[in-house]
């Protein structure tokens, strides 16, 4: 029952998310990695850098970075130092788009927790620790 409603929260969180998202051609997929992209000191990463911090397999981050490069959000360019290695860096466009979702999507994981006491969101939180701990303990991946 519990696995159910942890499933059952997390699909509408994501369809919620994904309201907000869809006018601008994104999915959830898109917009961690285009995040990770802005929130990164270089504002750039390798496609395998971004699998490993949005917890995408390595084809669904080719669709993602294809899908970034298309709507202009980010460009692909070889790494000067390594021509084997790519390199997505997040774009002017990219930049402004995550600037105007970032306080929509706040205000809707905001509200979503409303209900909730600050001190019920750290129980919350850790309780979804543990979690994930025992989840990876019990699948033999490791969390990053």
């Amino acid at each position: 029952m519990l696995a159910r409603k942890v499933k059952h929260l997390g699909m509408a969180m994501t369809a919620r998310l994904q309201r907000l998202l869809q006018p601008h051609g994104l999915v959830e997929a898109d917009f961690s990695a285009l995040m990770q992209l802005f929130g990164s000191p270089s504002k750039s990463a390798s496609p395998g850098e971004l699998c490993g911090l949005t917890a995408q397999h390595p084809t669904n981050m080719t669709r993602i970075a294809d899908a970034l490069v298309r709507k202009r959000l980010a460009t692909r360019t070889t790494d000067a130092d390594d021509r084997r290695r790519v390199i997505l860096r997040i774009t002017a466009r990219g930049e402004r788009l995550a600037r105007i979702l970032l306080p929509q999507l706040s205000a809707e994981v905001h509200g979503a927790l409303a209900a909730m006491s600050a001190s019920d969101k750290r129980q919350l939180d850790r309780l979804l620790q543990r979690l994930a701990a025992s989840l990876d303990a019990h699948s033999g991946k490791s969390r990053p």
